[in-house]
């Protein structure tokens, strides 16, 4: 019984000194006086929604050829891939 008790001490030691070198070590909060939170920054970008894309449908066909022979090619049905 006394050995078990030294063991129990000794665990709940070894948790205690983990416990505060752990609090000692965790890093603290460093915000230099000139920073600004993140939400402010990210509202203060305006977007671009200017309409100067317009697809072109002949590129658009193309892609969709290429994209439909590469699906061919690997014959995802039979496991080729």
């Amino acid at each position: 019984m006394k050995k078990m008790a030294v063991y129990l001490l000794v665990l709940l030691v070894g948790i205690a000194l983990g416990g505060w070198l752990m609090w000692r070590r965790q890093p603290r909060p460093v915000a230099p006086a000139g920073m600004q939170p993140a939400d402010a920054w990210q509202g203060s970008i305006k977007l671009d929604r200017g309409g100067s894309y317009t697809p072109d449908e002949a590129a658009k066909k193309r892609l969709l050829e290429k994209l439909k022979a590469e699906e061919e090619r690997q014959r995802p049905q039979e496991r080729r891939n």
